[in-house]
């Protein structure tokens, strides 16, 4: 192990595989569709003019522009409904709207509102409508173009694939980095990848090493056996720290019975911690999108009053919404959706056995130091805060009117 570990630190020093701006800086919806809109740009700041939009036009069936050719980029394109368009790609012959959703749920009717603004606009051009996310269309299925973020081998495109196919072509060094960070992210959170395994060779060399020997392969396989069962053991002790973490702030919190684990293996059951105090419905939250504790996200789950969701669930509705999105509205890095007035990513997505493994390696055991539990106990603290700020602030804003009106 001692060997192994200093080939570990080795690997790490010389080639910094934990680094990336994506995960430092934080990756919400909006900071998805800046990069996406970026790279499709033939001015934008990577300076390989056509080579990212003429990769998506090709993988879409549509005409590829030449180098002097117009074209025009918006970001929140206004429709006529007053609703958003993430991203407009007007050339000579097309009219692209792109919606990029990674992480949340689709408003209602709102694909097909969009294909029918982009119908209406497009005159003499085509109109397309691509969607971006692992859902599939729930409206306007027959004219949307869906495009996954990751492709899972399924040799259909994906925003990961068009990136592989024209890094080679990439003429900048910066740039060529840059794509690189950026497609390494994507197979981390959406496609389950663990990129930075590399660093971790020495420990697989090693084992193979034991399993050539006839008398150890029975502890390896009791090892395996146990694999899934080390796992949710780790899970629950992450879940714990982050439990303590927030005790030790607010030592009236309630939270579900059972352990972390048990709920985030299960995609779409919330593990939720509140305050007594705290408005119905309103918690803190860690959940996963896939089963197997894939794609897990953590923020405040607090459903938004008077949308479809609300009317599907009508007692898991918080009537104070809006008191909470202020209390909000200053942490930085979330996303938003009907259900999550903010959330985000966890640091690793994906909580698979292959995470497990280098969890438990880089903390040396340790899992309460390692930086994506730390990040996260952090985030859900900082939260809390701010709801509890905010609350106060509504409280004191409700005593100053009454003692005004009367």
């Amino acid at each position: 192990m001692p060997r192994c570990d200093a080939e570990r630190v080795g690997a790490e020093r010389y080639g910094s595989p934990r680094l990336s701006a994506f995960e430092l800086l934080g990756t919400n919806e909006n900071v998805l569709s800046n990069v996406l809109a970026e790279l499709f740009d033939p001015r934008g700041a990577h300076g390989q003019g056509t080579l990212f939009l003429n990769a998506l036009l090709r993988a879409i069936g549509e005409r590829i522009v030449h180098t002097r050719e117009p074209v025009k980029i918006t970001r929140e394109f206004v429709t006529k409904h007053r609703r958003r368009i993430d991203i407009l790609i007007e050339t000579n012959s097309a009219f692209i709207g792109i919606e990029n959703k990674p992480f949340a749920v689709q408003s209602e009717n709102q694909l097909s509102d969009y294909q029918k603004d982009l119908e209406e606009r497009a005159g003499t051009r085509k109109p397309r409508l691509i969607f971006i996310s692992d859902s599939d269309p729930d409206t306007a299925r027959e004219f949307v173009t869906p495009l996954r973020f990751y492709d899972w081998g399924n040799e259909e495109s994906s925003i990961c694939r068009l990136l592989d196919e024209v890094r080679s072509d990439i003429r900048s060094d910066q740039a060529r980095a840059f794509v690189e960070d950026f497609g390494n992210w994507i197979k981390r959170h959406f496609g389950g990848e663990d990129n930075m395994t590399d660093e971790l060779d020495a420990y697989t060399k090693e084992i193979l090493k034991h399993f050539e020997i006839a008398e150890e392969r029975k502890s390896i396989g009791a090892v395996l056996l146990a694999g899934d069962q080390i796992r949710r053991e780790v899970i629950d002790k992450i879940g714990s720290h982050i439990w303590c973490t927030l005790l030790e702030a607010y030592p009236d919190l309630e939270g579900e019975d059972g352990e972390l684990s048990g709920w985030i293996d299960e995609k779409h059951r919330a593990w939720k911690i509140r305050r007594p105090s705290w408005p119905e419905n309103c918690s803190l939250a860690i959940e996963a999108g896939k089963n197997k504790a894939g794609g897990v996200f953590y923020g405040v789950r607090a459903l938004k009053p008077e949308t479809a969701n609300a009317r599907n669930s009508p007692n898991s509705v918080c009537f104070e919404r809006d008191i909470i999105e202020g209390s909000l509205q200053d942490v930085v890095n979330g996303s938003s959706t009907n259900w999550w007035p903010w959330y985000q990513m966890a640091p690793t997505s994906s909580w698979t056995q292959d995470f497990i493994a280098r969890l438990l390696i880089e903390t040396d055991g340790r899992i309460e130091t390692h930086n994506d539990v730390e990040r996260m106990s952090a985030d859900l603290l900082r939260l809390a805060d701010a709801i509890e700020d905010g609350l106060v602030r509504e409280k004191r804003r409700a005593e100053e009117n009454g003692v005004r009106s009367g």
